[in-house]
């Protein structure tokens, strides 16, 4: 699924009536078949994934029909729903400015479009693709925010999908068989790419004190963390740890007391090792656990970016031009590698020039046959 769009600075008396029209009606509707199309790609999606368990990142994954559709549907509906959310907006309650930095993205996605595709490419999927610009158009949606009486309808659209996301991990997880890093990729990367955003707006949400939904609001980040673990995924765990570094700033500016939070879950860490390590220590559960752990202990500082940008360049077919005052080079795969293997020490593919290295005829905003797939 798409990246879950940040929701703007709009006055939540943006629209001008309190009266709905036909057309700001029309605007949930929209977003919920969006949000339900984006579920059925999902699931589409992963289904092929998981069957690739000995490769990280397959080269080609071939789509069913019904995931084409589904994307389709999922872009139609979403940008439908925010441009005509945006166009019911009274722009004199829009924040001063905003509008310029909203233009300003869509405009970097139209100049990257413009920089990194071909006419052919224009004309084909790619312009779809997740890595493509229509993701950044379908960021519009944020101004169905803009009406405060809309959270309700997002709250719990954030709530369904993050029961439906985590019950996806949960089977995955139950379905791990070599607990190696590939299989956890094909059976686990997808959803929990896509559980972080809705468990980290249930687990940031403002709660009554006695209410039985704040006792429950770590756990989809919770099960986001355990399913990271096993697929080894470093920046997962960055994610999650500046996720607890804004709920504490957020709960500071709540007045909200932390300190029985902080224990309560430090207590519950510590009481699930001890558990674990003497109750489950000759246990199937335990060895699988030790034998990830050890996994992902083992690459906690290996450098993983060196080789995916040397494959970057080495699939790929650069074209030199001038950009800006600077030179930007050549064809890699034709220059043997990006790396100082002794025949062609300090030329400008080199190590110690490596700023120089820019491929400009790929896709324009990133490149990944599978969508999410982190070190």
């Amino acid at each position: 699924m798409t990246a879950a769009p940040v929701i703007a600075p709009i006055n939540v008396r943006a629209f001008g009536s309190a009266r709905r029209t036909g057309w700001e009606r029309s605007v949930l509707p929209l977003t919920a078949l969006g949000l339900i199309a984006a579920v059925v790609r999902f699931m589409s999606f992963q289904a092929t994934r998981s069957e690739f368990t000995e490769e990280l990142v397959p080269r080609a994954v071939a789509q069913s029909q019904l995931y084409y559709f589904a994307h389709a549907a999922q872009i139609a509906l979403l940008i439908t729903a925010g441009v005509i959310a945006l166009l019911c907006i009274d722009s004199r309650m829009i924040q001063r400015g905003y509008r310029l930095r909203f233009a300003m993205f869509i405009g970097a996605a139209l100049l990257m479009t413009f920089r990194g595709y071909t006419l052919s490419d224009l004309l084909s999927t790619k312009l779809a693709d997740s890595t493509g610009p229509l993701p950044c158009f379908i960021s519009v949606l944020l101004f169905v925010g803009a009406r405060r009486s809309n959270w309700n309808f997002l709250g719990k659209s954030m709530v369904i999908l993050a029961l439906v996301l985590s019950a996806m991990v949960l089977m995955g997880m139950a379905g791990l068989r070599t607990f190696t890093r590939a299989e956890g990729g094909a059976y686990l990367t997808g959803a929990l790419n896509s559980l972080y955003w809705p468990a980290s707006w249930i687990a940031l949400r403002d709660y009554p004190r006695n209410s039985f939904a704040r006792r429950l609001r770590f756990a989809p980040i919770a099960i986001f963390a355990l399913g990271s673990f096993f697929t080894q995924t470093r920046l997962n765990f960055i994610m999650l740890f500046v996720l607890l570094a804004v709920y504490g700033y957020l709960q500071y500016r709540r007045r909200s007391p932390q300190a029985a939070t902080w224990l309560v879950g430090l207590a519950l860490a510590v009481w699930l090792t001890l558990f674990t390590a003497i109750f489950l220590r000759d246990t199937r559960v335990f060895d699988k656990l030790e034998t990830v752990g050890e996994a992902f202990y083992s690459r906690l500082a290996d450098d993983t970016r060196t080789g995916q940008f040397i494959w970057f360049a080495q699939v790929h077919e650069p074209r030199g031009e001038k950009f800006f005052g600077a030179i930007c080079i050549v064809n890699a795969a034709a220059d043997e590698q990006l790396c100082d293997d002794g025949r062609n020490a300090g030329s400008m593919l080199e190590m110690n020039d490596s700023r120089r290295v820019m491929q400009l005829n790929a896709p324009a905003f990133a490149h990944g046959i599978l969508p999410g797939v982190h070190g």
